[in-house]
C-alpha cells in the first residue's frame, strides 16, 4: 500500500471533500478527512499532518500523559487486505501536534501496546530471530530490536510471507482439484519434499500440515474458499482482532 507523508506545514489540500468525526483528546482535536483515492488525511488547525490511502480509519488506541495525549490510528485496505498502516498521533499541553512515521501492520491481527514511562510500545513482532518494538514519545518514533530465542521464535505465529505462499500456493490448489480424498496426501507430501514448506515447520510450532489438510479437504469438498483473514488465524496462529462497531472513531470510505 502507498503512503504519503505530508510535510508538517502544508496547507489543507483543495481535493479534501468529504469529512469525519475528529478526534478529540485534553489538548486540541485533530480532524480526519477522506478524499478521493479513497485517502485519509489527519488534519490539526487547519494543516495536513499525514495522508494514507485506505478505505479506513479508526482510532486503535489513546494513551493519557500528564502532559500529552498519544493516539494510534490504524487505516485499512479492507478486510481481504494483507497489510494494514498505523500511525501515532501526539497533542501535548502545549497544543503542538505531531505524527509519526506510518508503519506497516500486519491485517485483521490485534495490536500489542504497552505504556513505558513517557512513551508509548507497540510489539511488531518477530522476524529472524529479532523482536521488533515501535516507541514513541509524542516527537519522535524509534524502532528498538531485541533477539529472542528458538523457544521464543517458535511461539510466534507464522510469517506473514510464509503464511500468503501457504494459502495461495498450496491451499487455494485444492480448489480446483477433482479427487478431494486426495488433497490430504498432496498437502502431507508438500511438507516432506518441499524443502521451504518443511522449513516452515521448524520456524513455528503453530503450524499444523493435518490441520492445514482438512481446512484444504473441506474447501474440495464444500468448493467454498476461507478468506485470507481468518486462514491466518485458524492456520498460520495469528491472533485477529475483533471488527469494531463503527463509531465517532471510525470512518468507512464511501
Amino acid at each position: 500500500m502507498k503512503y504519503l507523508l505530508l510535510i508538517t506545514g502544508l496547507l489543507l489540500s483543495g481535493l479534501l471533500h468529504a469529512a469525519t468525526n475528529p478526534i478529540a483528546t485534553r489538548f486540541g482535536v485533530l480532524d480526519i478527512k477522506e478524499s478521493k483515492g479513497p485517502q485519509y488525511s489527519i488534519i490539526y488547525q487547519g494543516k495536513t499532518l499525514l495522508t494514507v490511502e485506505a478505505l479506513s480509519i479508526r482510532q486503535e488506541a489513546t494513551f493519557r500523559f500528564p502532559q500529552k495525549d498519544i493516539v494510534l490510528l490504524r487505516f485499512s485496505q479492507g478486510s481481504n487486505s494483507h497489510e494494514d498502516i498505523l500511525a501515532f498521533a501526539s497533542l501535548n499541553q502545549s497544543h503542538e501536534a505531531n505524527v509519526s512515521e506510518p508503519m506497516p501492520f500486519p491485517a485483521n491481527v490485534q495490536t500489542d501496546l504497552k505504556q513505558r514511562d513517557e512513551t508509548v510500545v507497540l510489539d511488531l513482532g518477530v522476524e529472524r530471530y529479532t523482536r521488533t518494538y515501535a516507541v514513541y514519545d509524542g516527537k519522535m518514533l524509534k524502532l528498538d530490536k531485541k533477539g529472542v530465542s528458538h523457544k521464543e521464535k517458535r511461539a510466534e505465529p507464522l510469517a506473514e510471507t510464509d503464511c500468503s505462499k501457504l494459502y495461495n500456493s498450496l491451499y487455494l490448489r485444492s480448489f480446483s482439484m477433482e479427487q478431494c480424498g486426495e488433497v490430504g496426501r498432496m498437502i502431507q507430501s508438500a511438507f516432506v519434499e518441499n524443502v521451504a514448506y518443511g522449513a516452515m515447520l521448524k520456524r513455528t510450532q503453530a503450524l499444523s500440515p493435518d490441520k492445514l489438510s482438512g481446512a484444504a479437504t473441506h474447501t474440495c469438498e464444500s468448493r467454498s474458499v476461507i478468506p485470507y483473514n481468518d486462514f491466518k488465524a485458524g492456520i498460520c496462529g495469528y491472533s485477529t482482532m475483533e471488527h469494531p462497531t463503527p463509531d465517532k472513531n471510525y470512518a468507512t470510505s464511501k
